[in-house]
């Protein structure tokens, strides 16, 4: 009953006022964080990790000037993501939802690539001569960390599905309150990195397809975002014209299966990220060439694969077309892209793999860049690219 009250006033409630959360955190202190620790002894870890999400959404913003508070209210989630029970894990989950909302505050904005400035591993894009406070994004990077540390623990872990897919629906949540910061350099090896490569390493099956294929449809959007039209709006900053939309199913009331919607704004990718791409892309073709795989699931990693790179090949033409691209970063872009070809090759006879299948996705992989970029190449007296005659002599 009380829960269904504070879904009616939420929009009124949340973001909440500071009179609100200083309140609640006086509460907290002196009765609610010890009455929540008594309920979890008394095995009633659903509803206490329901009435702790509620409390980190009141304290908002708030939070982040309680860290203490804060530290000691964690004890509560950190007992119950260990709990076996699927239902316990999901309401975790959900609860979690209240932390990121708390905690995850931007300090960066991710615009104009014209602007940017690269500093120790942060693209830091700057407005109007302003600059980004070095502690501020360093407490950003700590939080994201806090925030992932148990959705890596589960997505990687033997778990029921409806867990995983919930555990996918939170990191989605995480995404769309990341905004465009969700394309940053750090951001990515943080947070789209671990949780592509876990999903990936699963491979595809009955029961972990809608998963992978969520995962395939996000990081294909990302990488096609670099072909979408780029429009300014009136800051000037450079803004994705329809930013990507992703659904998935995730329970956030016990009993009920709802669908969340979560807009992720992917901007288009800068050239320095091309490695990130072709290593999801790699984890893809290994799936396809294990032999203890099905024949079917090898089929639809390679096929995901080739997805993925085609839609690379298309951000690489577009930079070779590019009055503005650097001939430089072309040229490695170039050597990075049939370095990778080069390397999926040498791989055909390797150990543990299956050989006819990993040999005609190689072939696949040469027939897309032959389609995507050699008219281009070849139409430039700007670009180069060598022959190795002795590999292709072994293939």
């Amino acid at each position: 009953m009380s829960e269904r009250c504070l879904l009616k006033i939420k929009p009124i409630i949340l973001p909440p006022p500071l009179v609100l959360s200083k309140a609640l955190v006086k509460d907290i202190k002196q009765r609610l964080l010890t009455q929540m620790k008594e309920l979890l002894k008394k095995g009633i870890k659903v509803q206490t990790i329901h009435a702790w999400g509620w409390f980190i959404r009141l304290l908002g913003s708030h939070a982040m000037k309680n860290r203490h508070l804060i530290n000691e209210m964690l004890k509560i989630p950190e007992h119950t993501f260990s709990d076996l029970n699927p239902q316990v894990l999901i309401a975790t989950q959900v609860a979690w939802e209240g932390l990121i909302d708390a905690l995850i505050h931007p300090p960066i904005v991710a615009g104009d690539r014209n602007a940017a400035k690269e500093g120790n591993g942060v693209q830091q894009v700057l407005t109007s001569g302003e600059k980004i406070d070095e502690p501020l994004v360093n407490g950003f990077s700590k939080s994201i960390k806090l925030v992932m540390t148990p959705l890596l623990g589960i997505i990687s872990g033997r778990c029921d599905i409806s867990v995983h897919l919930s555990c996918l629906n939170t990191w989605c949540c995480l995404l769309h309150k990341l905004d465009t910061s969700v394309n940053d350099p750090s951001v990515i090896k943080l947070v789209l990195e671990p949780i592509f490569e876990a999903v990936f390493l699963i491979g595809p099956d009955n029961k972990t397809m809608r998963l992978w294929n969520l995962c395939l449809d996000l990081l294909d959007d990302f990488i096609l975002a670099k072909c979408r039209g780029v429009e300014h709006d009136k800051s000037g900053l450079a803004s994705q014209q329809s930013s990507t939309s992703t659904s998935i199913p995730g329970p956030s009331v016990p009993g009920k299966f709802l669908w969340k919607q979560y807009s992720v704004k992917w901007l288009p990718w800068h050239i320095s990220q091309l490695d990130f791409h072709l290593k999801m892309i790699l984890v893809l073709i290994n799936q396809a060439s294990i032999a203890s795989f099905t024949h079917e699931n090898r089929s639809l990693a390679r096929d995901a694969a080739l997805r993925l790179f085609v839609s690379v090949l298309k951000g690489v033409r577009l930079e070779l077309k590019s009055q503005y691209s650097n001939y430089n970063n072309i040229m490695s872009c170039l050597g990075t892209v049939l370095g990778f070809i080069k390397h999926i090759c040498e791989e055909v006879h390797s150990e543990g793999s299956d050989s006819n299948d990993f040999e005609y996705t190689s072939l696949l992989f040469i027939e897309a860049i032959n389609q995507e970029l050699e008219p281009t190449i070849l139409g430039s007296p700007l670009y180069k690219v060598s022959l190795d005659l002795k590999h292709i002599d072994n293939l």
